[in-house]
């Protein structure tokens, strides 16, 4: 009797352990995923608006520039839910200040956010030479 409530206390805390690293890998990727995807569209979209490759000429242009790249760089997930907020724009001095959420279901069912933010502002782009 004694080797079966060991049995079963041992199954219960590798069942414990499996269920918390697969929580924390699964927030540590969405994490990652939305970091990169939030980087390179907001380098995206003000490289657009320097280089004048789209004419914008409203902040809801500059909006639509920058989901369209958020769009193209996050990966399609069933069971990831992404939300944009937007806390400043201005399409004339190249402001971009937002965050995007990933809200999710872990392994028991609890509602998990994943958020990140970031700003950015056109000061100056460099053009890396090109040498032959």
């Amino acid at each position: 009797m004694k080797n079966a409530v060991i049995c079963i206390t041992v199954v219960f805390f590798i069942v414990f352990t499996f269920i918390i690293v697969i929580s924390i890998q699964t927030q540590a990727n969405i994490r990652e995923e939305i970091y990169t995807a939030l980087d390179s569209s907001i380098n995206t979209t003000e490289r657009v608006l320097y280089d004048k490759r789209v004419n914008i000429s409203s902040n809801d242009m500059y909006l639509e520039e920058f989901n369209k790249n958020l769009k193209s760089m996050l990966k399609e997930r069933e069971d990831v839910m992404y939300y944009i907020d937007v806390y400043g724009i201005d399409y004339e001095k190249g402001l971009l200040d937002i965050q995007v959420r990933g809200v999710y279901k872990n392994l028991l069912g609890n509602d998990i956010e994943v958020s990140l933010r970031k700003t950015m502002i056109i000061d100056a782009v460099k053009v890396s030479d090109v040498t032959a």
